[in-house]
């Protein structure tokens, strides 16, 4: 898979999630709405590395091939933005609470 891929996944997962939520199934649209991070997360890493680098460290491919929120966003270079969002809108932490935990639970 490819940063294109990851991206239309995204896209695509967020779009369910929102159809779901209007539906009335939070669950679900959590679950979405988690997967659609992870994948632009996993697109924001490829966009990164580019096609042709070599991965940064012998443990980067183990890092990435996760579905840990948190860990992704490290790769991604976005910890400290995370941590910024989080300490800055109440909103925000709780929307990423649900969704990591909800990632959480389906591992």
């Amino acid at each position: 898979m490819n940063r294109r891929d990851f991206r239309r996944l995204a896209e695509e997962g967020l779009r369910d999630a929102r159809v779901l939520l209007a539906g009335r199934r939070y669950a679900a649209a959590y679950y979405l709405a988690g997967y659609a991070v992870e994948c632009g997360l996993k697109a924001c890493i490829a966009r990164q590395i580019g096609q042709y680098e070599f991965p940064p460290s012998a443990r980067f491919s183990r890092d990435v091939f996760t579905h840990d929120l948190r860990e992704l966003v490290k790769q991604a270079g976005l910890n400290d933005l995370l941590i910024e969002s989080l300490r800055e809108s109440r909103g925000f932490r709780q929307n990423w609470e649900t969704v990591t935990k909800c990632v959480r639970d389906r591992e």
